[in-house]
């Protein structure tokens, strides 16, 4: 049985396509300051730790430069609010105060917050 074509793009790409959609003329810069994470053996998850970089910088280079900074120190510092802001804003103690159905509810308009912005400045999931 063949596989089907690939219709998305990798994370490589996307971390490219987003960066250029949310860079325009300065994205040559704002691949540099990404290219600052991912040097370091335990810097790991490189392009989701990239992507949630890209996001929480909204387009502002200097905003892009502090995040990738703090995901060198700890990456799980810019990937919580990228991917999980609601959640992240409650923080661990008001979530464990949720019962199950509403925490996944929350962690269902998260991920579906996150992958709506993936979509529109990268592209759909390969």
């Amino acid at each position: 049985m063949s596989r089907p074509a690939r219709t998305g793009t990798d994370a490589g790409e996307r971390v490219s396509i987003a960066t250029a959609r949310l860079f325009g003329s300065r994205a040559g810069e704002a691949h540099a300051a990404l290219a600052a994470f991912g040097t370091e053996p335990h810097e790991t998850a490189v392009e989701r730790v990239r992507l949630a970089a890209l996001k929480l910088s909204d387009g502002d280079l200097d905003a892009l430069r502090r995040w990738v900074a703090q995901a060198k120190r700890d990456w799980r510092d810019v990937v919580a609010p990228a991917e999980y802001p609601e959640e992240d804003r409650m923080g661990a103690a008001a979530m464990a105060g949720l019962d199950a159905v509403r925490r996944w509810h929350l962690r269902r308009r998260d991920r579906r917050q996150y992958d709506a912005w993936l979509a529109r400045v990268a592209g759909p999931r390969a």
